[in-house]
């Protein structure tokens, strides 16, 4: 009885010692415990990892996106841009290009960085995974920049990129009223690789602003202007984005270091009329003392323009400065020609039938009537100049 009763009992057991048998077998390949459901592509909480909300960029980048693609494929994509002026650093005529450090901000929205946390400021090493305008400037001849960037994501999706820039940008300048003249400067913001139908830009609500302490050199800046710079390059249109600063030339510098130097220059030529006719040489030096120093004043001024094919307001000075030398000169010329060539004596008779004499002579009254014409006909001819040319 008691051997029927064992053999009952071990039938019993061996279905349980399989049954155990196979779950920690399946426990050994599936590594999760027998009776537990499956937590693979779950997150703590249980939730599907695709419908689990993201908080970090990490969240985002971890979940498929992908830079390289446009944040939309069914529209383009509109980039808001704005830009902080902070200062010009050089104006230069001669080359025809000058230098400015600004603050370039651009704004977008990409839909795949919406997410359910608060505004994520991008760290500088994770900007290069997030999708960015190619925008350039168009005009530029080198651009520096000092790695001082910005970005933020808002929890819509809205991406906030600001960062600073050097550049040196070409200037097209019209010289024809130098030193008189006003110039427009701009900056043309073009993207490099989408068209319109990807990429557009769009001036944000405070499209250009100016650091209230800017001063520029020899300038004033008097206004500034947007306008749209789009062009068509073989078939195919680029979003461009165009500012124009009208710059007026400050006058002061040039009185200072041109016409005031220059004008004392005409001016000490007209000591010769003074000094004695017997002292020729020393007339003739002053003369041409007065002519070097013009030809130096020139060459100074001339070095900081470029060489152009028209005549300018300053070339119109110079040649009127260089006339009245050349015509006292000349009057020094014929004075001199008079006295040794043509000498001249008128006597007089008295009233007693007396000869007498006096020597007046040609070069004398050259002299007196040079040393008030001169000055007279070169005020004239400035009060003209000015007239015309600088107001």
């Amino acid at each position: 009885m008691e051997g029927v009763k064992l053999l009952v009992c071990v039938f019993l057991l061996i279905p349980s010692l399989s049954h155990a048998q196979d779950t920690d077998d399946d426990r050994f390949i599936t590594g999760r415990r027998p009776g537990r459901p499956e937590r693979r592509g779950r997150d703590r909480e249980g939730k599907p990892k695709a419908d689990r909300p993201l908080h970090s960029l990490d969240d985002i980048l971890a979940s498929g996106y992908d830079y390289r693609q446009l944040p939309s494929s069914d529209s383009p994509t509109e980039v808001g841009v704005s830009v902080y002026l902070n200062s010009f650093l050089s104006i230069d005529s001669r080359d025809m290009a000058y230098t400015v450090s600004l603050y370039l901000r651009q704004q977008w929205r990409d839909p795949r960085l919406e997410h359910s946390g608060e505004r994520i400021r991008v760290h500088s090493d994770d900007m290069g995974r997030v999708w960015k305008p190619d925008l350039y400037f168009r005009n530029e001849i080198s651009e520096s920049d000092v790695n001082n960037r910005f970005m933020t994501v808002s929890p819509d999706g809205t991406v906030w990129y600001a960062l600073k820039l050097t550049a040196t940008l070409r200037c097209p300048m019209k010289l024809q009223r130098y030193p008189f003249d006003n110039q427009t400067c701009s900056i043309m913001l073009e993207s490099l690789g989408y068209t319109v139908d990807a990429v557009y830009f769009t001036w944000l609500l405070n499209a250009i602003d100016v650091d209230p302490e800017l001063q520029l050199p020899q300038f004033t800046l008097a206004d500034r202007i947007l306008a749209d710079c789009t062009k068509n390059y073989t078939m195919v249109r680029f979003t461009c984005l165009k500012i124009n600063f009208l710059l007026e030339r400050d006058v002061g510098y040039h009185v200072i270091r041109l016409f005031v130097p220059s004008g004392l220059v005409v001016v000490l030529s007209w000591v010769a009329f003074w000094l004695g006719r017997d002292a020729p040489t020393s007339r003739v030096v002053v003369v041409m003392l007065s002519m070097t120093s013009l030809l130096f004043l020139a060459h100074s001024t001339y070095d900081a323009v470029p060489s152009v094919s028209y005549v300018t307001s300053v070339d119109i000075w110079f040649a009127v400065c260089f006339l009245f030398v050349l015509a006292a000169l000349l009057e020094i010329a014929g004075v001199e020609f008079f006295r040794k060539c043509r000498p001249r004596v008128e006597s007089y008779l008295n009233e007693k039938g007396e000869p007498h004499s006096r020597p007046t002579t040609r070069g004398r009254v050259a002299d007196i009537v040079s040393s008030v014409l001169f000055p007279v006909c070169f005020t004239i001819s400035v009060v003209v100049y000015w007239q015309k040319c600088a107001l």
